[in-house]
C-alpha cells in the first residue's frame, strides 16, 4: 500500500510538471498575490508502531497582505489536510486513525535568490482524530483505548520554498512541526 501511495504522488507531481511552459522570468510572492498549493506529506511525528495508510494530502492558500513590515511580505492564509495511519497491538488487532486538520495560517515571504520564494509561518486551527478497531483482541478483558479527540491548538510551524518554473507555477516544500515533518508539492500564483 505505502508503494502504491508514493507512486501515486510521483505521477501527479509529474504530469502537472510536463502540463506547463517554462518561462525565465519568473516573479516572486507579493503583496496582492494569493497562491493556491497542493501538498503531500510522509513522514510523521506519531511515533513507533504507527504506520501510514495513507499519505497526508493538504490544500493551503496564502494571501499577500503587507508589504511594509521590514523586506519581505507578510501572508494570511488557510490549511486543511487529511491523512490516515494505523497502529498494531497484535498481528490481527489496531486501530486505524484518522486525522483532519483545518487552521488559518500566517507567512512571512522573503525572496534570497531569483526565482525561489523562501517562506516561515505558523497555523493555529483544529485537528480532529477519529479512529476505528479493526480484527480482534484476546487480551485482558476486551480493553480498548479511547480513539477520538479534537484539539484546538498550535497546528504546524514550518518554513517552506517554492521554486516558480513560470510566473504562476512552482515546485514546493514544507518543513515544520505539524501532521507530516515533509510535505512536496506544487503551488498556483494568482493575482499581480
Amino acid at each position: 500500500m505505502k508503494k502504491k501511495n508514493f507512486v501515486l504522488m510521483i505521477a501527479v507531481s509529474a504530469l502537472l510538471l510536463t502540463s506547463v511552459n517554462i518561462n525565465v522570468n519568473a516573479q516572486k510572492f507579493e503583496k496582492g498575490n494569493i497562491d493556491a498549493n497542493l501538498m503531500f506529506g510522509g513522514i510523521t511525528f506519531w511515533g513507533t508502531g504507527y504506520h501510514m495508510s495513507m499519505p497526508l494530502i493538504s490544500i493551503s492558500g496564502d494571501y499577500g497582505l503587507k508589504d511594509d513590515w521590514g523586506p519581505g511580505v507578510f501572508g494570511v492564509g488557510a490549511y486543511l489536510g487529511i491523512a490516515s495511519y494505523k497502529y498494531k497491538y497484535t498481528s490481527d488487532y489496531g486501530f486505524k486513525y484518522t486525522e483532519i486538520v483545518f487552521a488559518p495560517r500566517a507567512t512571512y515571504h522573503y525572496q534570497f535568490i531569483k526565482k525561489l520564494d523562501t517562506y516561515g509561518g505558523v497555523s493555529i486551527g483544529i485537528r480532529i482524530q477519529r479512529g476505528k478497531e479493526y480484527g480482534t483482541y484476546y487480551g485482558l478483558g476486551g480493553y480498548a483505548p479511547t480513539a477520538s479527540s479534537s484539539v484546538f491548538g498550535l497546528g504546524s510551524i514550518f518554513v517552506g520554498a517554492k521554486y516558480y518554473f513560470t510566473n504562476n507555477f512552482a515546485a514546493m516544500g514544507e518543513v515544520g512541526f505539524g501532521t507530516a515533518l515533509l510535505n512536496i508539492g506544487v503551488s498556483w500564483k494568482f493575482g499581480k
